[in-house]
């Protein structure tokens, strides 16, 4: 037996889900190299801080292209409850991150 998708008033809003992954994704790829450029942070993550010394461009590529995987993989699972909380996990994480750089660069713009 198929479990159905998560669906609420008869929308698919995974769909929606997965493409603020991918939004998130990018405003995280630029805010991190912003600030990285910038010298106010570091890259945490060693695979994308190896993509990072590659240059800009290549670190956005390679961030957009393994975060896409990801996503298409959850997205063709999404009849599975699990896949499905996995779109949402993973968007809610993206939008905290998104939200940690955000008030970040606010805090220190301020206080320059």
């Amino acid at each position: 037996m198929r479990s159905r998708p998560l669906q609420f008033g008869g929308q698919a809003p995974l769909f929606w889900v997965a493409a603020g992954i991918l939004v998130f994704n990018l405003l995280d790829a630029i805010l991190t190299l912003t600030v990285v450029q910038a010298g106010a942070a570091a890259e945490a993550n060693p695979l994308m801080d190896v993509s990072l010394s590659w240059g800009g461009v290549w670190f956005i590529l390679v961030k957009l292209s393994i975060v896409s995987l990801g996503v298409q993989l959850l997205w063709r699972l999404r009849r599975i409850r699990l896949a499905a909380f996995g779109l949402v996990g993973v968007c809610v994480f993206y939008m905290g991150v998104v939200a940690y750089q955000l008030a970040a660069i606010g805090v220190s713009t301020w206080a320059a």
